[in-house]
């Protein structure tokens, strides 16, 4: 009974890694499969003229398009629980260990010892099954070291790896967002300047107007002195 619970706990730790690779690299919000949107796109197209989808809206941020630090506090929290996951799971194997070994000491604590009169007692019935519940807790103990090996190997061990690969992708498309922004924040300065620039030529302009207009009206002024302002 106590080597099926044991198993149980065992599966569920293996299945737990493939779980929660898949459900904790969603909350950070970074999938691996955006990284090439451009290679091989096999997205469906949609007709000509069918309307667009609607904006992608979220608790945290509605058009993402604009949402760039929302969506870099967002990423970076979901690293975050990544990173508290494993803590979680490191902690929990230092208990299975740390159980294993009380088990194990337990067991051999009230072990008969070798070649002693305690030995020839271990003959009789009661005593058999008392040394067989004894072998069974060190079995038991064993099983929890597997679990603690096995959660370390599959989960603690795969998803620190898989946490620097996201550290290192996120790092790289938020050097490439933040370079986009200084990029923008340039063509918007060189907007507002040359918006400037050709208020202030449409204003001179206006006024060049006027002085023609004055001047061709002006009987006063000769035709060769309105064609040098025209």
């Amino acid at each position: 009974g106590a080597a099926e619970e044991t198993q149980g706990e065992e599966r569920r730790a293996r299945g737990g890694s493939g779980r929660a690779r898949a459900g904790l690299s969603s909350i950070a919000g970074i999938s691996r499969g955006e990284r090439t949107a451009g290679e091989g796109d096999r997205r469906p197209r949609l007709p000509r003229g069918a309307p667009l989808p609607a904006p992608c809206t979220m608790s945290w941020g509605t058009e993402l398009w604009d949402q760039f630090d929302n969506l870099e506090k967002h990423t970076q929290w979901g690293i975050d629980i990544l990173e508290k996951y494993i803590k979680f799971v490191k902690e929990r194997t230092e208990i299975e260990l740390s159980y294993a070994k009380q088990l194990r000491n337990l067991a051999k604590k009230y072990q008969p010892k070798k070649n002693s009169k305690e030995e020839e007692e271990y003959r009789y019935t009661a005593c058999k099954a008392f040394l067989s519940t004894l072998n069974e807790m060190n079995d038991y103990a064993g099983q929890h070291e597997v679990i603690s090996e096995n959660m370390t190997s599959n989960i603690t061990v795969e998803l620190a790896r898989y946490v620097q690969e996201l550290k290192q992708e996120r790092k790289s498309y938020f050097h490439d967002g933040r370079k986009a922004q200084q990029h923008i924040e340039i063509c918007w300065k060189q907007l507002e300047s040359s918006k400037r620039r050709f208020e202030r030529d449409c204003k001179e302009a206006d006024r060049a107007q006027q002085y023609f207009e004055k001047m061709d009206a002006d009987i006063n002024v000769t035709k060769a002195d309105v064609e040098k302002v025209r």
